[in-house]
């Protein structure tokens, strides 16, 4: 490699990789991200099957339990998504992302074991710190890694890879029924699955810990603390892209618990009522979670080129108004059983990619590198604010009103993101004219 190579950084396909980054670094990250949708969401799939088998909570609480969960892991996260950002400034992300992993593993090693609902609370917190960890650390590295003019793809890459995890969770979906045929009860065969996902978050800590870039941020004598880091985070609102890439997080990282957390519910609920097993029921919906994914998957190297073409505030709000039309339809269901829940997963899959890559990439965009981990991470924070939001609401949508309201809710909010990005691109607009006058 000469050295001007060197400078510039590797090219793996259309991807122009940051200096210093390894063909290597690049094939951990594809990894992990796989690795983070499956291990990150599975725990909302298997959930529906604790409450109704192990703990043996009414259906008509559910829903309000479902919502408090992941309440709960939100909470934790957003106490947690801040200071893990502006520590990976100063110590860099792999530690972070690594520890991360583990503690993923330990809440599932605790979560089939917990005796009540409430205990099920604090194993939920434990599972959030590794969710904080991991979700902040995989967001900031895809920021990290490519060159500015491969942004966009490079989100495109990580869409890719999070919606293969998904097509792998469908999988892993079928192991409590595997467990069932080979003679075990429903609640062994959930404890059975559960340890094994926490041997393969284990085995993904070991396995970033070697391969992910060590490099550290770029530090001086007077680099400032983790609060001063913070406090530029939250500064940096004052640039109204930033603030919309934060708004944007509200929506986005909210759309996707929405499926993990009522989806699920809904149609285990909805399959168990016409007569199915849950096993079998939990079954068919990572199926149909699985086609969520794959229409992501090959949604996202088109949306990513989109990205990479047009203003990326503009491209946001692109994005948001498929989201938008995506979950508004997925709410309009009303039967999940019913054939039409196909097209519906296809739109909402779609829906999910464009704005998971939209808001990063605008983020990654308007984020000075120095302090990028903290603005990342309040990012993630503000993801976490939404996901309280639609949570606590959808639980109580669901069990009060309709079960696929969450979606209703989920749609509304997009819609509302469209209009602020448009409203901001023609102030922005607005003042280049000006500047072009004055001159």
């Amino acid at each position: 490699m000469t050295d001007s190579q060197a400078q510039a950084g590797l090219k793996i396909g259309p991807i122009q990789l940051a200096p210093g980054i390894t063909r290597v670094n690049f094939a951990a990250l594809v990894y992990a991200s796989i690795a983070a949708n499956t291990l990150m969401s599975f725990i909302n799939l298997i959930q529906p099957l604790i409450l109704e088998e192990v703990l043996q909570i009414p259906g008509d609480r559910q829903g309000t339990v479902s919502g408090n969960l992941t309440f709960v892991s939100e909470l934790a996260a957003l106490l947690l998504l801040g200071y893990f950002g502006a520590l990976s400034d100063k110590t860099g992300r792999r530690p972070i992302v690594v520890f991360g992993y583990v503690m993923l593993g330990v809440g599932y090693l605790l979560y089939p074991f917990m005796p009540d609902e409430y205990t099920l609370y604090a194993s939920r917190a434990v599972f959030a710190i590794g969710v904080a960890a991991v979700s902040g650390m995989m967001a900031t590295i895809l920021n990290d890694y490519p060159a500015e003019q491969s942004r966009g793809k490079m989100m495109a890459i990580g869409g890719v890879a999070s919606g293969a995890g998904g097509i792998l969770m469908m999988a892993v979906a079928q192991l409590p029924s595997l467990f069932e045929k080979g003679g075990m009860t429903t609640p062994q065969a959930i404890q059975a699955t559960l340890l094994s996902v926490f041997a393969a978050c284990c085995v993904t800590a070991l396995l970033l810990r070697m391969f992910l870039s060590p490099a550290q941020a770029v530090t001086t004598a007077e680099d400032p603390p983790l609060l001063t880091k913070l406090q530029q985070g939250v500064t940096a609102m004052r640039q109204p892209r930033i603030s919309i890439a934060y708004a944007s997080a509200f929506v986005a990282r909210s759309d996707f618990v929405v499926v993990g957390t009522f989806f699920f519910l809904w149609y285990v609920q909805s399959a168990s009522e016409a007569g199915m097993s849950s096993a079998d029921a939990t079954g068919r919906a990572g199926i149909i979670f699985a086609v969520m994914q794959v229409s992501a998957l090959l949604s996202a190297p088109f949306v990513g080129v989109l990205i990479d073409r047009i203003d990326r505030l503009t491209a946001l709000a692109i994005c948001m108004a498929v989201v938008a039309i995506g979950y508004s339809g997925m709410g309009l269901v009303a039967d999940p059983l019913s054939p039409i829940i196909w097209v519906a997963a296809v739109a909402v899959g779609i829906g999910m990619m464009s704005g998971f890559l939209a808001s990063q990439a605008l983020v990654g965009e308007a984020a000075a590198p120095k302090i990028r981990g903290s603005i990342i991470g309040l990012f993630g924070l503000s993801g976490a604010v939404g996901i309280l939001f639609v949570t606590s609401t959808g639980g109580y949508i669901y069990d009060n009103w309709l079960r696929s309201g969450p979606f209703l809710l989920s749609g509304a909010l997009a819609t509302l993101i469209v209009i602020s990005a448009i409203l901001v691109r023609r102030r922005e607009s607005r003042r280049a004219q000006s500047k072009e006058i004055e001159k």
